[in-house]
């Protein structure tokens, strides 16, 4: 200790002599403060080197300008008269053993620019301490331990860009005044105890690129505000907290969005079919809600997304086949919902996948044809409904499970709820129902049956989610043994749009549900009549089998004038022939294909994939060529 004291009072001699003295009393002081003997890398500290050589120090003009000192094993307290240093841009004391409370006497250092504490041991609030510190671009105080309200005065420091306190113990509700500052470009609140909705006035920051208000214990709905950060390209984490309602639909104007976690949450209704303007998606964590009704079929233009996470909902209906045309999909789990229906025969297309996750499902048949590609690992069937009693009490069986490397992947087909009679009690005329070209001042009405598959009488619940724009006079009918009943939606729209909703039609006896997928056309009210031989919608028309013609028609229909991709894909996912790539007029269109890929040689026999896309529009129909 003496012989440190003796060459701390040799160096600042040597300092004083060299008109340092200020700067330089106050680096010995965080030196002799943090425990600097112990600092695993120290190298010309307290030496007779000018100060601008010692480790981790800037100096410009004569003066300290920038403390860097990360990951060098700091321990102790903040001396208060480092706030002294007053010509300091920069301080960073990150992953070190630093405790204590931040000094209030940090508000004198006016030009900081970054300040990054994080990783520390820092407790208290931070009140009146950056009221002043107009010039803080870079904010982390993240891995600590402070406490109270994150302070309102952080409004004030219009040219933050990075605000990262993750992993504090703030409480209370989100500061308003945060969303003043128009230039963040990362808000991080992750892992605190913050309560309350998030503020509307989060629509202001236009400049965020990363948002993340993750375990937290905030509730409400997530605000249609939104959709205003179009910048919002990194992610968006909402997880883990208390929030509920309906997604916004606002939230697809993010085209830009990689990674969106909004798991454990308890939102409910339907994903939203503008889903599928997400086209920048790689990952998509909805698990652990309350989400209901069939899975929107635009999640086929979701051409990006590599991870798929939407166990324990309550999805249900047959999983759409765009789902399983992603190229780039790596993992999907899907398990402990209501989804139902065949398990496709060929996978190949999912050229990417690693895992697939169906357990606890209500699936109920499987092809004994089924292949998979070489990134497969695993697949889970666990828990369905597959090789049971059918209706007419035969057993489905199959054959594959010879086959070891196909038997291999797959986990728990002996597995299954047998005893879980997966029979509806009611089957429904449709699973679609489409409105076309209504005007915003007048209604249009829709008819399907029900039929009772019972031989007593149940009560039907029906339930949607969008109240603005359909309607349904009734939310519980009874049906007879036997019966048959007629049940109408009616479709009004409020604006000019596509409207979409879900109707879920639940038997409250026997607790069987049943999903039908509702499309509406809102158009002006003051134009002349339609031409009919406009098409109201994107459609590709079925492709018959070819064997005596050298060419094979493609048809579809275009409702207005758009850039137009139709594609010929192989089972294994690989493009074969881009035969439409262009602008197409409104109309019906034909396309004669004559068979050859991109190089003008003449494909093999074969099942081919013909998938037509125009912005958020997808569909794929199957070729069989028998040449």
């Amino acid at each position: 200790m003496r012989k440190t004291l003796i060459r701390t009072f040799i160096v600042l001699m040597l300092f004083i002599s060299n008109g340092l003295s200020q700067d330089s009393l106050r680096l010995v002081n965080l030196y002799n403060s943090t425990d600097g003997p112990n600092w695993i890398i120290s190298m010309n500290w307290l030496s007779e080197r000018p100060i601008s050589a010692w480790y981790g120090i800037t100096v410009q003009d004569s003066s300290v300008t920038a403390i860097e000192l990360p990951r060098n094993h700091l321990s102790g307290q903040l001396p208060e008269d480092i706030s002294q240093l007053t010509n300091l841009e920069i301080l960073n004391l990150s992953d070190n053993n630093i405790s204590g409370e931040l000094p209030v006497s940090l508000q004198h250092l006016v030009i900081l620019k970054s300040l990054n504490l994080s990783h520390n041991q820092l407790h208290g609030n931070l009140a009146n301490i950056f009221n002043s510190l107009k010039n803080l671009i870079t904010l982390d105080l993240s891995y600590n331990n402070f406490d109270g309200n994150i302070p309102k005065d952080l409004g004030v420091l219009i040219k933050l860009e990075v605000l990262n306190l993750s992993n504090n113990n703030f409480q209370n509700s989100i500061p308003v005044d945060i969303f003043r500052v128009q230039n963040l470009v990362e808000l991080n609140l992750q892992n605190n105890s913050l309560t309350g909705s998030i503020p509307r006035q989060i629509g202001s920051c236009k400049n965020l690129q990363i948002l993340d208000l993750s375990r937290n214990k905030l509730t409400g709905n997530i605000p249609k505000e939104i959709g205003k950060l179009k910048n919002l390209t990194q992610r968006l984490a909402l997880d883990h907290n208390e929030l509920s309602r309906l997604i916004p639909t606002e939230i697809s104007l993010l085209s830009n969005l990689q990674h969106i976690w909004l798991n454990n949450n308890q939102f409910s209704g339907i994903l939203p079919f503008e889903i599928g303007k997400m086209e920048s998606l790689r990952s998509l964590f909805i698990y652990h809600n309350n989400f209901v009704g069939p899975i929107p079929l635009t999640v086929g233009n979701l051409r990006e997304l590599e991870i798929f996470y939407g166990q324990n909902n309550s999805f249900g209906g047959n999983i759409p086949q765009e789902l399983w045309f992603l190229p780039k999909l790596k993992m999907l789990r899907l398990e402990n919902n209501k989804l139902a229906g065949i398990i496709p025969g060929d996978l190949r297309i999912l050229r990417s996948i690693q895992s697939i996750d169906l357990s606890n499902n209500r699936f109920e048949s499987i092809s004994d044809s089924i292949s998979f590609p070489s990134s497969l690992l695993s697949f889970n069937l666990i828990g369905n409904n597959l090789f049971c009693k059918n209706k007419s009490g035969e057993t489905d069986s199959i054959s594959f499970v010879s086959q070891d490397d196909i038997a291999n992947k797959i986990i728990g087909l002996d597995q299954q709820n047998c005893d879980d009679n997966s029979w509806s009690s009611f089957s429904i005329g449709t699973d679609n129902i489409d409105f076309e070209y209504v005007k915003t001042d007048s209604t249009a009405e829709r008819k399907f049956w029900i039929t009772s598959n019972n031989s007593v009488t149940n009560f039907l619940s029906f339930q949607h989610f969008d109240d603005n724009n359909f309607y349904l006079s009734d939310s519980l009918l009874r049906i007879n043994q036997d019966d048959t009943i007629f049940v109408s939606i009616v479709y009004s729209p409020i604006d000019i749009n596509n409207h979409y909703d879900v109707l879920i039609i639940k038997d409250i006896n026997d607790n069987k549900i049943k999903f039908i997928s509702v499309v509406g056309e809102g158009v002006e009210s003051l134009i002349p009549q339609r031409d009919n031989s406009v098409p109201w919608k994107f459609k590709l028309h079925p492709i018959s089998i070819k064997t005596d013609s050298d060419t094979i028609n493609i048809q579809y229909d275009v409702p207005e004038k758009s850039k137009v991709n139709i594609t010929i894909f192989n089972l294994g996912g690989r493009p074969i022939k881009t035969v439409i790539d262009n602008i197409a007029d409104a109309g019906f269109h034909t396309f004669a294909w004559d068979g050859t890929d991109d190089g003008e040689n003449l494909i093999e026999s074969g099942e081919y994939l013909c998938v037509m896309q125009s912005g958020m529009f997808i569909q794929i129909q199957h070729i069989l060529l028998l040449f």
